[in-house]
């Protein structure tokens, strides 16, 4: 057989080959840049909140402590710790190695105030996005915190009563 004799694809398949190459490189191409547009924002978060930590913890009085573990299992190979200053009432929380919850779920923080007005603990953060293996979160109070003496992260599952105590942290 010479190779003018071999058979060639009919012209609708080569356009229809043609036509899915086309799309799929389009598709791709879209996916590459949105994860590339993406990135620099992350990256710009990540850095602004490694700043704001090292700006608490030049703070005089500030409180800085690792999370102490429970018992639970969920967290026993988790790390990191609380950054707290009482003067701009603000703080980070850094974790490595966080897990991913249920839908139904919320990881919350706690601070306990001795001097504050109810002995009641002061809820000041919730989040559920784990966004990547090391996070720092920022976090506030709703409440003025005058001596806080423990930071308590807890999961909570909607319709429960009880939260899963994970972590606490003391000054």
């Amino acid at each position: 057989m010479s190779i003018n004799q071999q058979k060639k694809l009919p012209l609708w398949l080569l356009i229809l080959l043609t036509v899915i190459l086309l799309i799929s490189l389009t598709l791709l191409s879209g996916l590459i840049y949105k994860k590339w547009i993406a990135e620099p924002v992350q990256q710009r978060n990540k850095s602004e909140l490694i700043i704001q930590q090292e700006l608490l913890l030049a703070q005089d009085g500030v409180i800085n402590t690792n999370w102490l573990h429970t018992l639970n299992p969920l967290v026993k190979n988790v790390t990191g710790r609380v950054v707290w200053s009482n003067i701009l009432q603000k703080g980070v929380m850094e974790f490595v190695g966080l897990p991913k919850i249920d839908k139904d779920q919320k990881y919350q923080l706690w601070i306990y105030d001795l001097v504050g007005k109810d002995t009641k603990p002061i809820l000041s953060n919730e989040f559920t996005e784990i966004t990547s293996t090391t996070m720092l979160l920022p976090f506030t109070s709703k409440e003025l915190i005058l001596s806080p003496f423990k930071f308590e992260l807890v999961l909570k599952t909607e319709g429960d009563e009880v939260s899963q105590p994970l972590f606490l942290a003391q000054p």
